[in-house]
């Protein structure tokens, strides 16, 4: 897998995977991520913006949290 490029040129499961390992990351996101199903609410997501600067910060090499509040 190669999550320096972000999974240019890979197979499609190959990029879902590349994509999951940049969201869930080792900070914030990932302690949100495993404790949001327990917190009772309906309907939870997370959103596009997050994802979007997730991997944007993945690939520019910024602070994993950079841009998302």
């Amino acid at each position: 897998m190669d999550l320096l490029s972000g999974g240019f040129n890979l197979d499609l499961a190959s990029r879902m995977a590349v994509l999951e390992t940049i969201v869930r990351g080792r900070d914030l996101r990932r302690t949100l991520l495993e404790r949001a199903g327990g917190l009772g609410l309906p309907n939870w997501y997370v959103g596009a913006g997050c994802v979007t600067q997730s991997v944007w910060n993945h690939l520019c090499g910024l602070p994993p949290l950079h841009g998302i509040e």
